[in-house]
C-alpha cells in the first residue's frame, strides 16, 4: 500500500541507511506512480536521486520484433495480428499480454535491483 512505498522510501534517502539505490521496472503501475511521488518529493528539496525506474514495454517490444519469426504459429480462424496490423501495434497488444505475465517477475527483480553499500 501507499504507506508502505513512503516507509520505503523514507529508508532508501535516510542518511546511513546503507542503500545507494533502488531500481525496479514499471509493470505495477499504482505501486511505482507512488515510488515516483515520493522520490519527486526528496528530489525538489535538492536530495540526489535514488529511485530509477526501467519501462518494460519498449525493451519487450524490443524483442518481439527481433524474434517473432522463430515461433512456431499455430493456425487460426480469424486473420492473425500480423495479417492486419502494423509493427507497432502488433508490438503493443503482445507487450501487454506478456507484461501481465511478467508482473510477479518484475516484483521480484525489484526486490534483487537493490545495490547495498551494508546491512539494511
Amino acid at each position: 500500500d501507499q504507506a508502505t512505498v513512503k516507509k520505503f522510501v523514507d529508508k532508501l534517502y535516510m542518511d546511513g541507511s546503507g542503500v545507494d539505490s533502488f531500481t525496479c521496472s514499471d509493470s505495477i503501475p499504482n505501486v511505482v506512480g507512488w515510488l515516483k511521488d515520493e522520490a519527486n518529493l526528496r528530489q525538489e528539496k535538492g536530495e540526489t536521486p535514488k529511485a530509477f525506474v526501467m519501462p518494460l514495454a519498449p525493451l519487450i517490444a524490443d524483442w518481439i520484433l527481433h524474434n517473432s519469426t522463430d515461433v512456431p504459429r499455430i493456425p487460426l480462424i480469424m486473420p492473425t495480428i500480423s495479417e492486419v496490423a502494423t509493427p507497432s501495434v502488433k508490438a503493443a497488444a503482445v507487450t501487454g499480454a506478456i507484461t501481465g505475465a511478467l508482473v510477479g517477475a518484475a516484483a521480484a527483480a525489484c526486490v534483487l535491483a537493490i545495490s547495498l553499500k551494508g546491512k539494511w
